[in-house]
């Protein structure tokens, strides 16, 4: 169950960075996963679980827009899939979760030691 909170925690804290600053900002959430027992998956999942979020915002909002927007991609990609395109933000936000979380543990061990 505290891992589950965590994994939220770093979610809201990340969604919160991504719109307040900006997507880099999202990897100071990552390294506070520091703490967690897995830093490196709960940073992941927290978030690449905020990065889906904004996805899925994105096609509340606006969806003939991203729909149009994701149509030109495909095509300007040689034809990529649309579900890879929509699928490519939340693998990237988990990429830069566990990097942040495992970098944010080490800084954690190093300052601690």
């Amino acid at each position: 169950m505290r891992t589950v909170l965590y994994v939220l925690g770093i979610a809201a804290l990340a969604a919160g960075l991504h719109v307040l600053i900006g997507w880099p900002a999202t990897a100071l959430a990552g390294m506070a996963a520091a703490g967690a027992r897995y830093p490196a998956v709960v940073g992941a999942l927290g978030v690449g679980l905020a990065w889906t979020g904004g996805v899925a915002y994105t096609f509340v909002v606006s969806d003939a827009g991203t729909l149009a927007l994701l149509s030109f991609l495909a095509d300007a990609t040689g034809g990529v899939p649309q579900a890879v395109l929509v699928a490519l933000p939340t693998g990237i936000g988990a990429v830069w979760g566990a990097a942040s979380g495992a970098l944010g543990s080490a800084l954690y061990t190093w300052i601690v030691a």
